[in-house]
C-alpha cells in the first residue's frame, strides 16, 4: 500500500520475496460477511425473555421452539426446519429443503398457520 501511494510499480511476486527475506508479515483484513448479513437482515436481534427457561409449560400451543438441522444424503445436503410445541412436545410443522435460506423458515411457519389443528388455538393469541 505504501508503494502504491508513492507511485512505485512493482510485481506482487517480488514484494512477496522481499517480505519473506526480511520476515515481514502483512495481514490483509477482510470484511466479515456475517456481520454484513446480520446488519441487513437483523436476524440476530435480542428479544424479551418471556419463557425464562421454564420449558414445562402447562398450556399447549402458546410457546414454540424452532431449529434447523442438516442431513447428508447421496445428492448432498438436506436442511430440515422444525417447529415444536413446548408444552406437548409435538412437532407442529416441518419443512425439508436443499437450500438453507429465509424461505425455508417462512414455509415452515406458513405450514404451521395452515394446519387446521393448530389454527384454532393460534387465533386465541
Amino acid at each position: 500500500m505504501e508503494l502504491k501511494d508513492k507511485n512505485i510499480i512493482m510485481n506482487h511476486k517480488k514484494i512477496i520475496r522481499i517480505m519473506k527475506k526480511y520476515g515481514l508479515i502483512c495481514k490483509i483484513r477482510r470484511r466479515n460477511p456475517y456481520k454484513a448479513i446480520m446488519k441487513k437482515t437483523q436476524e440476530h436481534r435480542t428479544f424479551e425473555n418471556k419463557i425464562d427457561r421454564e420449558f414445562n409449560q402447562p398450556s399447549p400451543y402458546k410457546f414454540f421452539s424452532t431449529d434447523i438441522s442438516y442431513f447428508f444424503y447421496k445428492g448432498g445436503l438436506a436442511y430440515l426446519s422444525v417447529i415444536k410445541d413446548i408444552a406437548s412436545r409435538e412437532i407442529v410443522a416441518w419443512e425439508l429443503s436443499r437450500h438453507i435460506d429465509m424461505r425455508l423458515v417462512l414455509n415452515t411457519v406458513e405450514y404451521m398457520k395452515e394446519n387446521t389443528d393448530i389454527a384454532d388455538h393460534l387465533k386465541m393469541f
